[in-house]
């Protein structure tokens, strides 16, 4: 059985200053549910929304095993999301997100050990899960050890560079190697990657530091042992 932080539900992020990372029960936009939330950022409290596992297809509106294993863990390789009117809630009103991964057989996010954390450096709010889009300005954080310190950046800004992949749209997509910032000595800050519904497919090469480069058309969330954790910020 999983261990709550808290057994009363949350129904504001102020509740949660000063707990720990770990699995609550929330109330939001009119739900209560069990999830787990990352504390450990200055920004606030990150609220796991889904989690990609199997080529289990997210793309509905309703709950995906509602409460179920995929909520005992920050990522772990089970399926599940919340229903669409708590993100909804959550993207409407932040204009930051971040993921981990885990079984990817790839080096994407230090194998597995660190955080990414994506910014909208324009301030407008996140868009909704659904609703494809290609970002003209954003920032994506590395936190290689998940220890709740971004140690790299880059500032990425529209290069009208040809998508790579061609799924559907769902989310976030991108193909870019211009901008600014603080990456490792020698790494690529070339880029592309397409969420979907089922499997988060990227080349993000120097988001797999230090564990090595992470390579070109790697599909995570499609297979039984992997799984994609996705979280919004709570504000």
């Amino acid at each position: 059985m999983p261990i709550y932080c808290d057994s009363f539900p949350a129904s504001r992020p102020e509740s949660l200053e000063g707990m720990s990372t770990g699995k609550y029960s929330l109330s939001i936009a009119g739900h209560s549910f069990d999830t787990w939330v990352i504390t450990r950022y200055a920004e606030g409290p990150y609220v796991k929304i889904l989690q990609m596992n199997d080529d289990v297809d997210l793309s509905g509106t309703g709950w995906v095993n509602q409460n179920g294993t995929w909520a005992d863990g920050e990522v772990t390789a089970y399926s599940g999301k919340l229903h669409t009117d708590i993100i909804n809630s959550l993207t409407d009103n932040t204009n930051k997100f971040c993921f981990r991964v885990t079984g990817q057989g790839d080096a994407l996010n230090n194998n597995g050990a660190g955080t990414s954390g994506w910014i909208m450096n324009d301030n407008s709010a996140l868009a909704r899960w659904g609703t494809g889009n290609r970002p003209s300005s954003y920032k994506i954080q590395h936190d290689i050890t998940s220890d709740g310190t971004w140690d790299y950046y880059w500032d990425y800004t529209d290069d009208n560079r040809g998508d790579c992949y061609s799924d559907p749209r769902h989310w976030y997509h991108d193909h870019n190697y211009f901008g600014s910032g603080a990456l490792p000595s020698g790494a690529s800050e070339a880029i592309c990657y397409d969420w979907g519904t089922n499997e988060l497919q990227s080349n993000l090469h120097w988001l797999g530091y230090p564990a090595g480069s992470s390579g070109g058309n790697i599909q995570t969330g499609d297979g039984s042992g992997e799984g994609v954790a996705l979280f919004i910020l709570w504000t």
